[in-house]
């Protein structure tokens, strides 16, 4: 299990860092705090927001083809 920095999951789902961590504090995406700091396991955030699981690191695209 690979945990991500609020940076690097909000790139990966190309939204502002900001809108990630509203949307953690709401619990509408789950993430892990560490000694005051968010992190996010890829998979875990893909599935809950309803995005599969495949997601091209390179491409942003997920499994179907479509944009993330």
């Amino acid at each position: 299990m690979k945990l991500l920095t609020g940076r690097e999951m909000a790139a990966l789902l190309r939204i502002h860092y900001k809108t990630l961590m509203r949307l953690a504090v709401e619990g509408k995406v789950p993430s892990i705090q560490i000694g005051g700091v968010r992190r996010f396991q890829r998979d875990a955030v893909l599935q809950a927001l309803g995005l599969g699981t495949r997601v091209s690191r390179r491409t942003g695209r997920n499994d179907r083809g479509g944009d993330v």
